[in-house]
């Protein structure tokens, strides 16, 4: 997970995970709950509209930086506890969410007036592109160009145009 500022062809790394990404936060979820990889759609489909519902907890988001493997824990914890599969999914879906959403304020906050977009296979989810276009607009790319690796297929692409490869 990247937070990327761009000005015209000049893409500039602002922040992003320092640890795990989203992605594989969500995937590793899947796994321990015993969904087939990848898991995104099948923890989205268990979670059903849950997460609209679900409280994050605490966050670790500090500037455009933050940290994703704490989740991991807080779901073995939920897991060992017996937790329900809809409530693990529906917990990791909106604390993602929660993340994605404050490294976003913060990036409005240093550039007022600059469109946020969203693009990556975690944005194909309908609950985090509804929650976070309620908020910033509806600048998501489409699905088909939000899967894995789609920032940097655009940053080689930025490059190629501009001569660089």
């Amino acid at each position: 997970m990247e937070l990327l500022l761009s000005d015209n062809m000049n893409i500039t790394r602002l922040g992003g995970t320092k640890d795990i990404s989203a992605g594989m936060a969500i995937d590793r979820t899947g796994v321990l709950l015993g969904m087939k990889f990848p898991c995104g759609k099948e923890l989205e489909t268990v979670a059903g509209d849950m997460p609209e519902k679900v409280k994050p907890g605490k966050i670790s988001v500090t500037g455009f930086d933050c940290n994703l493997s704490g989740l991991e824990n807080k779901v073995s914890e939920l897991i060992s506890s017996g937790a329900d599969r809809q409530d693990i999914a529906a917990y990791v879906l909106s604390f993602v969410c929660a993340v994605i959403d404050r490294m976003a304020e913060n990036a409005v906050a240093a550039y007022p007036g600059l469109p946020v977009i969203f693009s990556g296979g975690v944005m194909s989810n309908r609950f985090m592109r509804r929650r976070l276009s309620e908020k910033y607009g509806n600048y998501f790319a489409e699905p088909q160009f939000s899967c894995d690796n789609a920032a940097g297929i655009a940053r080689l692409t930025a490059m190629r145009h501009c001569g660089e490869i």
